[in-house]
């Protein structure tokens, strides 16, 4: 609710920012869960799959997620 009484470029900066850190976020814990090395593995492949989505957010590529579309208009 406190996103409501934003100025809309502003709500819909801090909205797009959130959706790409939720992505992040559970794009991570599906990746890892689970013990072990695999699953170490898989949440490090995750990440630096979005580590190159940001990079592509600040001019290093285009965005290819719908997360990435969104932030990169706020940048």
């Amino acid at each position: 609710y406190s996103f409501v009484v934003l100025p809309a470029h502003k709500r819909s900066a801090i909205t797009a920012a959130w959706d790409f850190f939720r992505a992040v976020d559970d794009a991570v814990d599906e990746a890892g869960a689970g013990d072990g090395a695999e699953a170490r593995e898989a949440a490090s492949v995750k990440v630096g799959e979005w580590r190159r989505e940001l990079a592509a957010c600040y001019g290093d590529g285009v965005p290819v997620t719908p997360q990435g579309r969104a932030l990169v208009a706020h940048i």
